[in-house]
């Protein structure tokens, strides 16, 4: 099906074709023929596939005043010497088991700090990307650190974000020391020299991580398996529900780079910094579980998540299966066995207000007009922990900071989850997501989590994300899982959220062509003309750090 995001007749992409205009409109199922080979290689990657890698840097980039021309040759001379990674690179590395990715995301402003707002996304097509999230946006701010996007930038203006991942934390750290200290950046066993980031921008170090259950899926920090319900878009000979059919178009995520070659695609950056509080998220749970006839603590869970931890959806059965199913909705009658389950349009199975069918009701013509398939987004979100931070009554405890220590039992088949007395503090997610349209998508989906109503239906707010004015009235809870009653519900009053935003901004993740040109696109027309050598490539070892800017202590440990 076809995924366009954006009101019809608003937008002409530069540099458009038919066979673009084609590409776009479909799945990349021969991501490796020449057609889509111009476009994915232009492409950055983590957009059309996570990157996977168990280790992480978020670096928050604020340019330094009278450097930007040093910025703006940064960014060109990485991107034409190949360290920012492509959506075919990404591919091909994936096949010989290679999990290392380099990318660069802009935000407005930075596109105005380096004097290349002609290139950037129109203000008329994609006017959230330019009034930004903090305008925008229903979340709760009291919980922020620094500031909606600071980052620990204080009042410097946030210009962009460099992500660099990789398998390997040490291999991690030498890459952050080379891009930050010493300016010598090993790309492919060549050295590039380019002036270190501490030179010419302040910045502010995110670490983030993986963390994966026994089953090797990846999981968040209240235990529950993560990524399952996104768009694919290449087919899985494995799985039935990811095969062809049921891929999603390129235009999903993708919209025309003004600045970028004719198939140059650049896509929208939603980051949240999300704290999720664990003992908030128990007391939660306890809330539910002591209100429901079976008093199971399992079965809460997966009424307030809307699948149980393993990933079994909730609509589909009372308890885990170890099948993580998403060719499901919540409107078709099904069959279980010999006993006949009918629809669950009344949330007599999956609480309407469940988090995940909050976010993805999976119906459309809902009184609104709204199509969910329409509204999905591209979820790429990781780990962090900053550590325990005990309130000053508290005392410091040793291993406070070893949040995955082998005495910590969050993620067996147990479920030792909801009796652990000392939980973490100060973690939480890194969510992130990319869309074709911020307004029509990812915003979009906030007001169905912040809202009363989905459609018609008043349905009640996700309990995990609200804020503290956004949990009346009551919601509602089946006290025994599908019956066909809602008389069969019971109230449950929560008092504050366990989800809290921490900081959050939009980015926009440009084509390679367009970073390989933005020295010479920022510099002024009276200077246009050859570009000054401020790069040198050699196959020699990284220069020694002066230990000028020592690298803050990383904590990446999992």
């Amino acid at each position: 099906m076809a995924n366009n995001n954006h009101k019809a007749g608003q937008y002409t992409p530069p540099h458009t074709n038919q066979t673009f205009e084609e590409l776009m409109a479909a799945p990349p199922i021969h991501y490796k023929e020449k057609k889509f080979g111009r476009l994915l290689n232009d492409a950055q990657a983590n957009i059309l596939r996570h990157h996977r890698s168990t280790y992480s840097a978020c670096i928050f980039i604020s340019i330094k005043e009278k450097e930007k021309s040093k910025a703006a040759a940064w960014i060109s001379e990485l991107a034409k010497a190949g360290f920012f990674t492509s959506a075919y690179q990404q591919f091909e590395d994936r096949a010989n088991d290679i999990y290392a990715v380099n990318c660069l995301y802009l935000t407005s402003e930075g596109y105005q700090e380096l004097d290349i707002e002609k290139y950037a996304p129109a203000k008329n097509e994609f006017p959230a990307f330019w009034e930004g999230m903090e305008n925008r946006t229903s979340f709760d701010k009291r919980y922020l650190d620094e500031g909606m996007n600071k980052f620990g930038q204080n009042s410097s203006p946030l210009h962009a974000m460099l992500l660099l991942t990789n398998d390997d934390e040490q291999e991690l750290k030498n890459s952050l020391n080379e891009v930050i200290n010493t300016g010598g950046i090993n790309i492919g066993g060549n050295i590039l020299k380019v002036p270190p980031l501490h030179k010419w921008a302040d910045y502010y170090i995110q670490p983030g991580f993986i963390k994966r259950n026994a089953k090797g899926k990846a999981v968040e920090w209240f235990g529950y398996v993560d990524g399952i319900s996104q768009p694919k878009f290449f087919p899985n000979p494995v799985h039935f529900e990811y095969r062809n059919a049921d891929l999603s178009n390129l235009n999903t995520v993708f919209v025309k780079d003004k600045g970028g070659s004719p198939f140059g695609v650049g896509s929208f950056l939603a980051f949240l910094k999300l704290e999720q509080d664990i003992a908030g998220f128990n007391k939660m749970v306890n809330a539910v579980k002591d209100k429901i006839n079976n008093k199971n603590k399992a079965l809460a869970g997966a009424y307030i998540m809307g699948r149980f931890r393993d990933g079994t959806p909730v609509t589909l059965s009372d308890a885990p299966s170890g099948n993580p199913g998403n060719g499901f909705d919540y409107h078709n009658i099904f069959r279980k066995k010999d006993h006949e389950y009918y629809n669950d349009k009344n949330g007599t199975r999956c609480p309407w207000h469940a988090h995940i069918r909050k976010a993805n009701p999976r119906m459309n013509g809902d009184g609104n007009g709204d199509n969910w398939e329409l509204k999905k987004i591209v979820r790429r979100g990781i780990l962090y922990n900053d550590g325990n931070k005990p309130k000053e009554e508290e005392p410091v405890k040793e291993k406070a900071n070893d949040m995955w220590d082998k005495k910590d039992n969050l993620w067996n088949e147990k479920d030792n989850l909801w009796g652990e007395k000392d939980k973490p503090r100060n973690v939480g997610m890194l969510f992130m997501s990319f869309q074709a349209s911020i307004q029509y998508q990812f915003e979009h989906i906030l007001t169905w989590l912040h809202g009363n109503k989905t459609g018609k239906t008043i349905t009640g707010k996700d309990p995990l994300t609200g804020t503290r004015h956004l949990m009346n009235p009551p919601l509602a809870y089946p006290k025994s899982w599908n019956t066909k009653s809602n008389k069969n519900k019971t109230p449950v009053k929560f008092s504050e959220p366990c989800v809290r935003l921490k900081g959050g901004s939009y980015f926009y993740a440009p084509s390679l062509s367009f970073l390989k040109n933005v020295a010479r696109y920022s510099r002024p027309a009276i200077l246009k003309g050859p570009l000054p050598a401020i790069a040198k490539i050699a196959n020699a070892p990284l220069a020694v750090d002066d230990g000028k800017y020592p690298l803050p202590a990383l904590r990446l440990k999992v």
